[in-house]
């Protein structure tokens, strides 16, 4: 392959509405991420939205890339244009050796999402516990008449002197 091989291609991006979103993902065979992290430790969700809709990706390489992106297996991944001019020509290229390339990286992407916990499975794993009350926990002593009363004063202080600075500011 030359050097040239990406001179004539463009990627133009656009505005969508949310509701237009999946169905763009949803028509495509590839997704392109070129997400940075200047901390080297945050991942790009839009792979995650192509791997839903079961786009493999190929993706701008960086520290925690690899525990989203599989090279080879979910997605490939780049670290230049060039890299991704040639990896775009290797997948989406009308031969052959292409659609088996990008098939066995969407059977990759099929894999790695049935194994991957949904939504509802980790919130009753992880977040249910800490922000829902269990029916079999214990309940809270109810708080005595001068506990109220404290939290009250502490609450009606602050609250008087803003009203009162309210009513100074917009007397005429």
């Amino acid at each position: 392959m030359t050097s040239d091989c990406g001179r004539h291609v463009a990627i133009c991006t656009l505005w969508l509405e949310p509701e237009d979103y999946p169905k763009l993902l949803g028509s495509a065979d590839l997704g392109v991420s070129l997400h940075t992290s200047t901390s080297g430790l945050d991942l790009p969700m839009r792979v995650l939205d192509m791997y839903g809709c079961g786009l493999p990706v190929c993706a701008l390489g960086f520290a925690c890339l690899p525990e989203l992106v599989r090279d080879g297996e979910n997605g490939r991944v780049f670290h230049t244009s060039e890299e991704l001019a040639q990896l775009l020509l290797a997948l989406l290229a009308p031969t052959p050796e292409a659609a088996r390339a990008l098939s066995r990286l969407t059977e990759g992407v099929a894999k790695t999402e049935a194994g991957r916990p949904r939504w509802a499975q980790n919130w009753d794993t992880a977040a249910a516990p800490l922000l829902v009350p269990s029916p079999a926990a214990e309940p809270r002593p109810a708080r005595s008449w001068l506990s109220l009363l404290l939290l009250l004063l502490l609450l009606a202080a602050p609250l008087v002197a803003l009203l009162a600075a309210m009513a100074e500011r917009w007397a005429v």
